[in-house]
């Protein structure tokens, strides 16, 4: 066999080996956290301030009504002498003694759909497997506000994932793939590698040795 084709052997296994985890672990974020939620008929909810704050930010159970949703998160909700919600997250503290013009706002959407201001309130509304539960504060001097997009609601979860710990093997369950099986194909690349080399020169000293005794 020429040393080219074996070199070229030799570059796409360790090609294969390196890239092998990586397109697992990518193929697991396909359609963002809160698709995924919706895919898995569950319920997304996002709770934003006025300056872009999330004070809740993530995919629950479908089960209960929109005040049962938003207390799943773990956010502290409380209410005016009237039953409204008027503090999410201790957003604002305390509530407003007099209305001035800001409050929660609450929506409901669904994937490819535009944003829907719920009619009812949170306690009236029965959710729905596979939507979103969204609010969302308005900023002093405007009448509404607008939740994020879905993609946003996506980013933000991502960046707000805890960092594995450098020695578990968590961290590629989901995908299947174990650092223990990456590690082992590395190795033996780098093993074939050397063995290939070690071949080549033996032959190369053989060949010459021959040439120079003629």
């Amino acid at each position: 066999m020429r040393r080219s084709t074996i070199w070229g052997a030799v570059f796409a296994l360790i090609v294969v080996v390196l890239t092998a985890g990586g397109a697992s672990a990518h193929a697991e974020g396909d359609g963002g956290a809160v698709g995924q939620c919706l895919v898995e008929e569950k319920v997304w909810v996002s709770v934003v301030t006025e300056e872009g704050e999330y004070l809740a930010n993530e995919c629950i159970e479908p089960t209960g009504n929109g005040e049962d949703a938003l207390a799943a998160t773990g956010v502290e909700i409380q209410h005016d002498d009237g039953g409204f919600i008027c503090s999410i997250g201790g957003h604002p503290e305390p509530c407003p003694a007099t209305f001035n013009g800001q409050y929660w706002h609450y929506y409901h959407g669904a994937e490819g759909q535009d944003w829907e201001m719920s009619m009812t309130g949170a306690a009236e509304h029965q959710i729905e497997p596979g939507t979103i539960e969204a609010w969302c504060y308005n900023a002093e001097g405007e009448e509404q506000c607008t939740p994020p997009a879905q993609e946003a609601m996506s980013e933000h979860a991502a960046q707000s994932r805890p960092e594995v710990k450098p020695a578990g093997e968590e961290s590629n369950e989901e995908s299947g793939v174990s650092p223990w099986a990456i590690g082992g194909g590395v190795v033996a690349a780098i093993a074939l590698v050397a063995v290939i080399v070690f071949v080549l020169r033996s032959r190369g000293r053989s060949d010459d040795g021959a040439v120079g005794g003629r």
